[in-house]
């Protein structure tokens, strides 16, 4: 089994769902993230394979789902830091 994301503790915890590796080999996997900004059920789907394969991260229609949101517009700072992803792409 795979976890996703690991627990940061304090403010920032995050935990997931194990995911086995044989859905991520198979390009398609569904977990739940307990987080600041990301909660609730979300599904990873590979787009292509090859070298460089694409991954789309899809938030599924659950109690966390909020239709219109862009968590990277609304809270574009870092859990952990607080650096904006403004300040990552000047730096």
């Amino acid at each position: 089994m795979v976890m996703l994301a690991a627990s940061q503790g304090g403010d920032s915890t995050t935990s997931a769902t194990l995911v086995s590796p044989e859905a991520i080999e198979r390009g398609h996997a569904v977990f739940v993230l307990h987080g600041e900004k990301l909660r609730g059920g979300f599904a990873l789907q590979r787009t292509g394979r090859g070298a460089k394969p694409q991954w789309l991260l899809i938030k599924r229609k659950d109690e966390d789902a909020e239709p219109g949101s862009d968590v990277a517009a609304e809270r574009p700072e870092s859990v952990l830091s607080g650096t904006s992803l403004e300040q990552l792409l000047a730096s």
